[in-house]
């Protein structure tokens, strides 16, 4: 068996400039893209001095930069729509040590910063506020143009993200585009302005979505959409029900229990390709699963 060889060796970064997190790219078939180094393999990457990087997937090489803000901290790197938009998150913004004896609350949790990848253009950025969602959010993401609010109580909240943007975006703004943002002018992407908050949301927007689950666990994914969770009681842990998502109908065979007893617990995912299979992995079992029509239309089937 021949042995996995060395393309390419990214030169030593260090500690302060390292790469938090990164997605692969690959680019789409049959469309027509501004650059050539678009048509070649190339992977995303956030940095820890908040840099987003386009890296060529066969030399290392940065192909595209962009500076993300000096004001907080990004690190999470996930899709919207997988190979379109992706989304990167910043860590949980804390306050400065002399606001906190003040008294002051800190009510801004998250910031979320959207792109669209072919070519790569900055689509909005959004601040994730407690006084908008409720003073028990705890976590944020997004998904196939969803925005997914966790809160610590175990509920899951679904929002458009299309129609959030619509609603409460400022002012569209492109990367290059000199920009007047939080009393500065600058270029946007470029250091040390970076990129703007242009979406302010001002009120709650309209809830698509609302359910229940243990540790706020969600996922979403097939056709028709579904949702996998675990039932919010400490009894169900390790049980988890597929659903549609269109009116909370349990998939037929949709309670997936392994009954493992292992201190590694296993877990259940759509899979990453988009196929709309799933995947249960367990310690020492791998299921693919996958949704089939049944007799009733109103009813999906979950088989091996």
């Amino acid at each position: 068996t021949p042995e996995p060889r060395t393309i390419y060796q990214m030169p030593g970064w260090p500690t302060s400039e390292k790469i938090e997190d990164a997605l692969l790219l690959e680019c789409p078939v049959g469309e027509v893209l501004p650059k050539p180094s678009d048509y070649k393999p190339s992977w995303a990457a956030v940095t820890a001095h908040n840099w987003l990087f386009r890296l060529s997937a066969n030399s290392g090489e940065i192909l595209e930069k962009v500076y993300l803000a000096s004001h907080c901290k990004f690190r999470y790197l996930s899709w919207d729509m997988p190979q379109e938009v992706m989304a990167i998150k910043s860590t949980q913004l804390k306050l400065a040590a002399t606001s906190r004896q003040t008294g002051i609350q800190q009510s801004v949790l998250y910031l979320l910063a959207i792109f669209r990848v072919w070519p790569l253009s900055f689509v909005g950025m959004l601040e994730l506020d407690k006084k908008i969602f409720g003073n028990s959010m705890a976590d944020v993401s997004v998904s196939h143009e969803m925005l997914i609010v966790t809160h610590n109580t175990g509920h899951v909240r679904l929002y458009s993200l299309q129609a959030i943007s619509e609603r409460f975006m400022e002012h569209p703004v492109d990367l290059g585009q000199e920009y007047s943002w939080n009393g500065k002018v600058g270029i946007v992407g470029k250091y040390p302005f970076g990129i703007p908050c242009n979406i302010k949301i001002t009120e709650t927007p309209d809830l698509l979505f609302e359910v229940s689950s243990l540790e706020s666990a969600f996922q979403i994914g097939g056709y028709p959409w579904h949702y996998i969770i675990t039932p919010n009681k400490k009894s169900q842990e390790g049980i988890f029900h597929v659903c549609s998502l269109k009116d909370h109908t349990l998939a037929k065979n949709g309670i997936q229990d392994m009954k493992c007893c292992s201190l590694e617990p296993d877990r259940i995912s759509f899979h990453p390709d988009s196929s709309g299979r799933m995947l249960h992995m367990g310690p020492n079992l791998i299921k693919v699963l996958k949704l089939k029509k049944t007799e009733s239309a109103k009813q999906q089937e979950v088989t091996e």
